[in-house]
């Protein structure tokens, strides 16, 4: 294992490599970083230090970013009340659930296009986030065929 000064020594060779790479580094900070050593201020040299660019190789994962999340609470509220109403997950074990689903989402559709009726009177939630709800149980149950 290291002794303090062999610390001191990587902790001071990491510091003045993030220092050269990073943007606007000056030979103003290095002296501080330097003196900031021989007082024993390890930390405050460490604390100080400008960051280099942030790397981040995320090319190709899911946006995740993109997702609007208003309307994704909508559904959240959906289910947390049909959590309370029957039990957490019991859409699971639904039987018939595609046919079972496909009517509620539709229901709940129609009841938004036809109707103009814009909230579910039971809930108070918008119809859509009950139809998205549905929508999300079926997609479910197709990537999860007979497992509950």
């Amino acid at each position: 294992m290291p002794g303090e000064s062999d610390r001191e020594k990587i902790l001071l060779d990491d510091y003045f490599s993030s220092l050269n790479t990073a943007r606007g580094a000056t030979t103003q900070k290095l002296v501080k970083a330097f003196n900031d050593l021989q007082k024993g201020d390890v930390n405050e040299m460490v604390n100080s230090s400008p960051l280099p660019a942030g790397i981040k190789n995320d090319k190709g994962k899911d946006r995740w970013d993109l997702l609007p999340i208003g309307p994704v609470r909508e559904i959240v509220k959906v289910l947390t009340f049909g959590a309370e109403k029957y039990s957490p997950d019991n859409w699971k074990y639904v039987d018939n659930h595609k046919a079972r689903y496909f009517a509620a989402m539709q229901r709940h559709i129609t009841s938004w296009w036809e109707d103009d009726e814009m909230f579910d009177p039971e809930t108070g939630i918008h119809h859509l986030a009950h139809a998205g709800c549905c929508m999300l149980f079926a997609i479910w149950h197709d990537m999860n065929p007979g497992k509950k």
